[in-house]
């Protein structure tokens, strides 16, 4: 997949969709294991435009890790203050184990709103609009939870992201005081 801007490629495909092929995602998770959420929910999403129900994943992934990089740079920044966005991908692929959970409920979020997009054109009869409304909601505060839950997670004294100097120190408002590595 040719995802351009997307910097984060380290998510690419690491949660799955299950198919005929039996490729297994990095994680172990699959996004059609969410409930509501089918490869039938998929491929009813997808438009002539989009061709099969693959190139219409791709999109979906791309459009979602892009979203999930801009999260991702906002929650880090509540704990620790990251000015090159490399250092940002350098903790998130360093830390992606996690980060899986909150990716397959954004993943969902962005099924969900694919879904909705082409409700006119699909053939949907498992959810109604409200319904398929309502799981694009509940994945997107799923992902909110375990986005929040899985920076705090993050080790940043062991990661290798990060290097300290002698002068590490706690500001006063709880934040580390540290120098980005030239990684």
């Amino acid at each position: 997949m040719a995802i351009g801007t997307v910097i984060l490629e380290c998510f690419v495909d690491y949660v799955g969709i299950q198919s005929c092929e039996d490729v297994v995602p990095g994680s172990g998770l699959y996004v059609s294991n969410l409930p509501g959420i089918t490869n039938a929910v998929i491929q009813a999403a997808t438009d002539k435009q989009h061709g099969t129900y693959l190139v219409t994943w791709a999109n979906i992934q791309e459009r979602a890790i892009l979203a999930f990089r801009n999260h991702l740079l906002n929650k880090i920044n509540e704990c620790y203050k990251i000015n090159k966005m490399d250092t940002v991908e350098c903790l998130a692929c360093e830390n992606k184990e996690l980060f899986a959970l909150a990716l397959q409920n954004l993943l969902g979020n962005y099924v969900m709103i694919e879904a909705l997009f082409n409700w006119n054109n699909s053939r949907f009869s498992t959810v109604d609009k409200k319904g398929c409304e309502e799981i694009r909601d509940y994945y997107f505060d799923q992902f909110v939870i375990q986005i929040a839950s899985a920076v705090k997670g993050i080790d940043i004294l062991q990661s290798d992201c990060i290097v300290l100097d002698n002068q590490c120190r706690i500001t006063p408002n709880g934040r580390l005081s540290y120098q980005e590595s030239l990684m």
